[in-house]
């Protein structure tokens, strides 16, 4: 049953109350050892506009084949899916070395299934993708990294617009 209630049902993905135990947990050995991690923050491009065009079982199928994406890059890491259209990573130990590679292999990953014709249009996954790590002194938390995370992610987002797709 533990289990059931630390996955999302949609995504198979861990779910926001795991994320929260996760952080709570990675925030207190932090505090007392400045160990080192990483928050990679991945959110899926026009989600509500592939809803608004196809429908959200459509919406729930690129929901899905996001995760998948992520998932198959970043494993054996844990992948959570905090809210609607974002999932976020968290990487430690030898992990941290990988991270600017495993984040290149998901970029690569994600703009192959957006620009793959072969895919319908709920299929071709396009995301915008931000990293951080722990500063000691700047962060407080894993919440200051992810919010970090967020901003690289969102400044993705104005090139999609230059290129036309957003």
């Amino acid at each position: 049953m533990d289990g059931l209630s630390n996955t999302d049902r949609l995504t198979g993905a861990l779910n926001g109350d795991a994320y929260a135990r996760y952080v709570k947990k990675l925030d207190a050995e932090t505090e007392s050892t400045e160990r080192p991690f990483g928050v990679v923050s991945v959110d899926i491009n026009f989600l509500k506009r592939l809803n608004d065009a196809y429908g959200r079982e459509h919406g729930n199928i690129c929901l899905k084949a996001c995760f998948a994406l992520v998932n198959g890059i970043f494993a054996p890491y844990p992948v959570f899916r905090i809210q609607g259209d974002e999932f976020v990573v968290l990487l430690e130990n030898d992990a941290l070395e990988k991270q600017n590679a495993l984040v290149k292999d998901l970029r690569e990953a994600l703009g192959r299934s957006a620009g793959d014709d072969a895919l319908r249009p709920w299929e071709q996954v396009s995301a915008s993708v931000g990293c951080a790590v722990f500063e000691p002194g700047r962060d407080r938390g894993c919440n200051d990294v992810l919010r970090r995370a967020e901003e690289v992610m969102y400044a993705e987002r104005p090139a999609l617009r230059t290129e036309g797709v957003g």
